[in-house]
């Protein structure tokens, strides 16, 4: 996809609207294989035992706004929304990984919901604790 998106955008005759979207194109294929090589990897370093988790204090808050501030640039078509007590706690967890799992979660609901559609990430407290 990402090849032939180029190729044609180079191409004679192509309208600098039909270059712009085949130029599009190709950069939307290549972030997702991007994201598919990216996870290939994880997966192999979690198989061969080879996976550090680095932990730290996270405001989950502050990584949920952020994530819904880097969606909502991707996909204009969306209005990707946030829900997050001000009183959330810190969490001791992997800053990296945690953000991952945000852009994925949220890269998801823009591919697979309709445009102009309403996406909304909701975080609330819990105060039970584990061990």
């Amino acid at each position: 996809m990402v090849t032939g998106a180029i190729s044609t955008a180079l191409g004679e005759g192509i309208s600098a609207g039909e270059k712009r979207s085949l130029l599009e194109d190709a950069a939307w294929g290549a972030d997702a294989m991007a994201d598919i090589v990216d996870n290939l990897l994880e997966l192999s370093r979690w198989q061969s035992s080879r996976l550090k988790l680095e932990r730290g204090a996270v405001v989950i808050g502050e990584l949920i706004q952020r994530a819904v501030a880097v969606s909502s640039t991707r996909s204009p078509g969306h209005r990707v929304v946030a829900s997050v007590p001000a009183d959330m706690p810190q969490i001791q967890a992997d800053r990296t990984r945690i953000e991952r799992v945000l852009d994925n979660l949220l890269d998801n609901a823009i591919k697979y919901s309709p445009s102009g559609g309403e996406i909304s990430i909701t975080a609330e407290r819990n105060n039970e604790k584990s061990s």
